[in-house]
């Protein structure tokens, strides 16, 4: 079930049996490329979802939560069908036939229930071949917005004067002298040759380099809240954070009577969350200025006459900054950093000036690409609508 996603298949967790039980025990599970899957169980959200087996996709099984649909091909076009079951009008259909459990099903019976118009086949067409130019677009303005990330590593080590070497194949063996670990961690994956370059670089940057503790004023964790409410203190959690700001999407409330002091944000503060999604990073922003932070995310008050939040949070999102902060993880099942490993990271600290300059820079590509993406976002939602709006009747074609 998790592998089937709205239009497409992800084989990122992909499970496998061996092929008897393909070929015997289960053979009325099995379909190929170009089979139509339809999911009959799960949550709200991915009931309902609807794909087809894609080419590179020459066998396999469904769990109980899916089934092949055998559509009649004269009538309705494969594609024109998954489409149907991404708008707004059937998934409407669907949330009302599983509502109610947390868990939802459908049985064939539902499944008859939804309604959904069959223009002619060349109508069926012609809204499949505007809705995959709007996906093309989305596409296209995404991966804009990617190389526009991506520059950034670039630009970053180029003002800071680091020459970082080629990666090559990681090694299974690699040796470090004794009076190196000594007094410090003795894991192997703390002493990779990766870190050991990326030390030798900023050691032979042309700027000074700090650890984050020398330039921190207060270092703290947050807080755990497991009731939530309708209203109080915004209640910030790692889902929170993100490469292009705060995360608005899925908000959580406390209703406590203030924030504790030690917890208070101010503009001299970023955020770095500690576990599970380690190392996401943001400054504190008019929109958070009063928010309270779980207990996975560390407030880290800075000491502005060295060092600028919006060039730190710069220095610790790009390649560099992302390695020096997982380099220090218990090495856990979920990855986590303490106070103490956070406050070791080292720091390449240029005049504010130039703190400014990059900072500003990075920041004007940053929103850049998230002007794309949310471009993209929106457009691909209009012609959601549009496409409903024809199937409908409630607008001219104009394909």
């Amino acid at each position: 079930m998790n592998n089937l996603k709205k239009n497409s298949i992800d084989l990122t967790d992909v499970k496998f049996i061996t092929r008897t039980v393909h070929e015997k025990t289960l053979k009325r599970t099995q379909v190929t490329a170009g089979d139509l899957i339809f999911a009959i169980s799960g949550t709200k959200d991915n009931l309902g979802t609807v794909s087809i087996v894609p080419d590179f996709i020459r066998e396999a099984n469904l769990n109980s939560a899916l089934v092949r649909l055998n559509l009649n091909e004269s009538l309705i076009n494969k594609k024109y069908f998954c489409l149907l079951f991404s708008l707004g009008f059937v998934r409407t259909q669907i949330d009302y036939i599983g509502k109610g459990a947390a868990q939802n099903n459908l049985n064939n019976d539902e499944i008859s229930q939804i309604q959904i118009p069959i223009p002619s086949i060349e109508v069926q067409d012609d809204i499949v071949a505007f809705f995959e130019k709007s996906c093309f677009i989305k596409k296209q303005k995404e991966a804009e917005a990617a190389a526009l990330l991506a520059s950034i590593d670039g630009y970053l080590l180029k003002e800071l004067g680091i020459s970082l070497p080629t990666p090559s194949t990681p090694k299974k063996f690699f040796y470090t002298r004794a009076n190196k670990v000594t007094g410090c961690r003795f894991d192997p994956f703390y002493h990779q040759v990766e870190f050991d370059n990326i030390n030798y670089a900023l050691k032979n940057s042309i700027f000074e380099t700090h650890t984050l503790g020398h330039l921190t004023l207060d270092l703290k964790n947050g807080a755990e809240y497991r009731t939530y409410s309708d209203d109080g203190y915004r209640y910030l959690r790692v889902t929170d954070l993100s490469q292009y700001g705060i995360n608005n999407k899925s908000m959580r409330f406390v209703n406590i009577h203030e924030i504790p002091e030690r917890l208070k944000l101010d503009y001299q503060c970023i955020l770095i969350s500690r576990s599970g999604s380690l190392g996401l990073v943001n400054i504190v922003t008019d929109e958070i200025i009063n928010s309270i932070l779980s207990s996975h995310i560390f407030k880290v008050k800075l000491n502005t006459k060295l060092i600028l939040p919006i060039y730190l949070e710069s220095f610790l999102r790009s390649i560099i900054g992302q390695k020096l902060i997982f380099r220090e993880n218990n090495g856990g099942v979920i990855p986590e950093i303490n106070q103490s490993a956070l406050k070791s990271i080292k720091i390449l600290v240029p005049p504010i000036d130039k703190q400014n300059e990059i900072a500003n820079y990075i920041s004007a590509l940053r929103t850049q690409a998230q002007a794309l993406m949310l471009q993209a976002s929106v457009e691909l939602e209009e012609a959601k609508q549009h496409v409903e709006d024809l199937i409908l009747g409630e607008k001219p074609s104009c394909l």
